[in-house]
């Protein structure tokens, strides 16, 4: 399990499947213990997601939920927040469900802000497609905006194995 982005109330976390007891455990315990405002899962691997699923995953805690389903054993995202403390007033999809946007008020830091949840994909073309978008996106943004999730691509030259390139698209999309 790997938790890429922990921001005081927002968790993103790729779960390469949120399917098994053991992970739905985890959430529960991130719910209970850290009140957890948003929680991203990438990868969920879950086609059919209805309130008793998200209720076996966040528990019977107060939430609301959108669901990008997965692509047979593949993709999909999850978003789960609290509506006391994160009131989604609008949410979207990109790039053929590789990009999951929610927007509205944090009620925690009287914010109103954007969250959005990445997964690239591995194919280089395909991944140059989403930091074109995520470059041309970025300009329309006019609220705080975190964006977070995998983006198949490393920051440091040495994280990446046999390559110490780091990709254009990823820099400008950051600065």
């Amino acid at each position: 399990m790997v938790i890429f982005l922990l921001m005081s109330s927002i968790i993103i976390w790729n779960s390469c499947g949120i399917g098994g007891r053991d992970k739905k455990s985890c959430v529960r315990y991130l719910v209970k213990n850290f009140s957890l405002d948003i929680l991203g899962i990438l990868e969920a691997k879950l086609e059919n997601i209805n309130d008793c699923t998200i209720n076996s995953i966040w528990g019977r805690h107060s939430r609301d939920w959108y669901a990008v389903p997965s692509l047979g054993f593949s993709r999909g995202i999850l978003c789960i927040w609290n509506p006391a403390s994160f009131c989604v007033s609008n949410c979207s999809v990109a790039m053929n469900g590789r990009i999951l946007h929610i927007e509205g008020p944090l009620s925690r830091f009287n914010l109103e802000c954007m969250v959005s949840f990445v997964y690239a994909p591995n194919d280089g073309l395909l991944k140059k497609e989403v930091w074109n978008y995520l470059a041309s996106f970025k300009n329309s943004v006019s609220k705080p905006w975190c964006l977070a999730g995998d983006f198949n691509e490393t920051l440091s030259p040495s994280d990446r194995k046999g390559s110490s390139r780091i990709s254009s698209f990823m820099i400008t999309v950051i600065i």
